[in-house]
């Protein structure tokens, strides 16, 4: 599967469980606060679509927030301070399904093993609320398979 097919897939899996609006309240530039612009570039990718599958339920735990902490951290090297914003900008945004798309697009030209990585963050948050769908576990782990 290339990674342009993996990517999709776990878009269609984020939308099967989106619970999002359709249309961000603010447009996706002012979602970030000005001091996490600069991380914007790297991590909104990220961000983004685990946000939307956390939330997919109506509720956004603290094991949830933590593991897309984790992930960014994993991902983008991130200081106490940009840890913060991460965690007010997961507490006080709410990302739209309409920031999915971009999303994915970046994703897609990503390096292989950080698609892996939000693949295994995306079944951390699958697994932290205690609701596991054995259907989407076993679609995770099919993308990780062809990863390698």
């Amino acid at each position: 599967m290339s990674l342009g097919l993996l990517v999709g897939s776990f878009g269609d899996l984020v939308r099967m469980r989106a619970n999002a609006p359709e249309a961000p309240e603010l447009a996706p530039e002012a979602n970030f606060p000005p001091d996490f612009a600069a991380l914007r570039e790297t991590l909104a990718h990220h961000l983004i679509p685990l946000a939307l599958l956390a939330r997919s339920d109506g509720d956004f735990a603290d094991a949830e927030r933590n593991v897309i902490i984790e992930h960014c951290a994993a991902i983008g090297g991130l200081d106490p301070a940009q840890r913060k914003m991460i965690d007010d900008y997961l507490r006080n945004t709410k990302p739209a399904l309409t920031q999915l798309d971009p999303a994915l697009r970046r994703l897609e030209k990503e390096d292989p093993r950080n698609i892996k990585s939000l693949i295994d963050a995306a079944e951390r948050l699958i697994r932290a609320d205690g609701r596991i769908d054995e259907a989407e576990t076993r679609l995770l782990q099919r993308m990780r398979a062809e990863l390698g």
